[in-house]
């Protein structure tokens, strides 16, 4: 799947950007949800793998250049910005409890939704007991730019 291709490899696009964003002093996220999205754009553009920078590019481009030098130290890509409906949420140095919570709550609807798919195609309405909690652990690794 294209996600890991964003996540998995040693010079990951994920990593690579979150360095780069780094370097300034600023701290780039990505929620699951958001990762998914920008793989299925990829899809959708019939680019694949080759077009996973094509939208990383179209997706932080105004973030590049905003927070560099300014007083933004978070920047966050949510599944509404992968969309492209949004642009992405700045925070600044105070503002970090905000940043987590935010993360936190698209995370938790993510796997919740995770959960009500995955019951419906397998037809079974109840799941094995602590499968909810390691995919939500897994899920915020990926956010935070741990895989």
């Amino acid at each position: 799947m294209l996600v890991r291709v964003l996540t998995e490899p040693r010079n990951a696009l994920l990593k690579q950007y979150t360095e780069l964003f780094g370097l300034s002093g600023v701290e780039l996220r990505f929620t699951s949800p958001a990762l998914r999205q920008i793989a299925k754009s990829a899809i959708a553009m019939n680019t694949g793998a080759r077009g996973l920078r094509t939208v990383m590019e179209r997706i932080l481009s105004d973030a590049m250049f905003e927070s560099p030098g300014s007083s933004i130290r978070y920047v966050l890509v949510t599944e509404a910005v992968s969309k492209r409906e949004c642009p992405p949420a700045y925070f600044a140095r105070g503002q970090q409890h905000v940043f987590h919570s935010i993360i936190a709550t698209e995370e938790e609807e993510w796997a919740v939704r995770s959960e009500e798919r995955k019951s419906s195609t397998t037809g079974n309405n109840s799941t094995a007991s602590g499968s909810g909690t390691s995919r939500g652990q897994s899920g915020r690794k990926r956010a935070a730019g741990f895989t």
